[in-house]
Order: structure tokens, then C-alpha cells, then sequence
């Protein structure tokens, strides 16, 4: 239908904005990418909501509308987390989880059939909804934390020093430059004795003025 290529088409134009986004210094799209999978979003409800009423009953009960509320539910998992905790690349990802799945649904089958007499019950919809957004919370909290993972690893791979110890003159490395403890001993200090005297060049600075004032004064009188 047309509602569910919107949607697609709302994945793909989020994704691409996101990839780009990723590669980007400044990465200025981010709240681009969190808009299109809002209304990509929005629009999904409404076809969910338009299933609903069309089939008289929740719309759980095949695949096909199985990964499309799961796809939903990822994204607004998904668009929370981004806002709430700012973690970079998510929305690139999630919204590539979800275009997988409904591009899976989209070659199933849509025809809305009846519910079987075991699941007729008005407990349905609460019961697959909370495992639904147990799935997706699920789906994106592990994106997320293999994101962290990697953005960690990455840090400390940078900025890692590796001695070798009890050597005045063992080979240091300090974010991808070669030093010898010698220097990076003699770099600390230098750093530390400039520090003091600058702190001390400050004080004098401020104390002049006054200094000179109580001279001034004394010497009038």
C-alpha cells in the first residue's frame, strides 16, 4: 500500500542521511535523520492503526505484521535513545535494522486473515506490544553498547602508553608517537616548573598595583 512504501521510503532517505552524517566532521544532520525516522514513524503508526481497523483486530497475527510493529517499535526505542543519550551512528544502524525487516515483510504475505480462536482474546494486544518493545529495547540497547564498545576500544588504542618497566630508557608510546621515558619524565617536569613560575608571575601581576599604591603613599607621606 501506499502508507507502507512511505515508510520504506522514509528508512532509506534516514539511512543515507545518517551514513553521511556518520562520515561527517561536524555531523550536522543528526536532528535531520531523527526527524525522517519520526514522520517514517508516524506514518508506520498510521498504518498500524489502518490495519487495525481494517482486519477488526490487533494486527499481530503473521509475520508480515509481526516485523512491521517490530520495525516500529525499534525506531521509537531507537530516536529516544539517540535524544536521551547522544550516541553517535545509532540512528544509522537501527534504521538499517528496520529497513532489513520490512524489506523481509515486504515479500510475505499482507492479506489480513482472521485470528485463530486461541488467540481471540482481548489480552493480545498488551501481551505482544510489551514483548514487541521488550524486542526492540532489546535490538537497540545492543547496537548501541557494540557502538560504545568500539568508540572505547578506539580511545584507548590512541591514547594508550605502554612502558616498559623499570627502564629510564625504554621505548614509550604516546598516542602513536615513539618517546623514551627519559623524555617523557623531563617533558613533565619542564611542564610542571613552567606552570609554577607562571602561577607566580600572576600573583606578582595582581600584588603590584597595590604595592605600588602603598609606596606611593608612603613616600608622600
Amino acid at each position: 500500500t501506499l502508507l507502507f512504501n512511505l515508510v520504506l521510503v522514509g528508512y532509506v532517505a534516514a539511512l543515507l542521511l545518517a551514513m553521511i552524517n556518520l562520515f561527517t566532521k561536524r555531523q550536522t544532520l543528526d536532528w535531520t535523520v531523527n526527524g525522517l525516522m519520526a514522520a517514517a514513524n508516524v506514518v508506520q503508526f498510521v498504518y498500524i492503526v489502518w490495519r487495525w481497523v481494517e482486519a477488526g483486530r490487533p494486527p499481530f497475527s503473521n509475520m508480515f505484521e509481526s516485523l512491521v510493529v517490530l520495525s516500529w517499535a525499534i525506531a521509537i526505542v531507537s530516536i529516544y535513545i539517540d535524544i536521551r543519550y547522544r550516541v553517535k551512528s545509532i540512528a544509522a544502524w537501527t534504521a538499517l535494522i528496520g529497513l532489513l525487516a520490512l524489506g523481509y515483510a515486504s515479500m510475505l504475505d499482507k492479506e489480513v486473515a482472521p485470528l485463530l480462536p486461541a488467540l481471540k482474546s482481548n489480552w493480545l494486544a498488551i501481551h505482544v506490544l510489551t514483548c514487541f518493545v521488550g524486542y526492540a529495547a532489546l535490538t537497540v540497547s545492543f547496537v548501541s553498547s557494540a557502538i560504545l564498545l568500539c568508540k572505547k576500544k578506539e580511545e584507548i588504542k590512541n591514547q594508550c602508553i605502554q612502558f616498559e618497566p623499570l627502564r629510564f630508557n625504554s621505548k614509550v608510546i604516546v598516542e602513536g608517537e615513539t618517546k623514551t621515558a627519559q623524555e617523557i619524565f623531563k617533558e613533565y617536569f619542564v611542564a610542571r616548573v613552567r606552570s609554577r613560575f607562571e602561577n607566580e608571575i600572576i600573583k606578582l601581576e595582581k600584588e603590584f598595583p597595590r604595592l605600588a599604591a602603598y609606596n606611593i603613599q608612603k613616600s608622600s607621606n
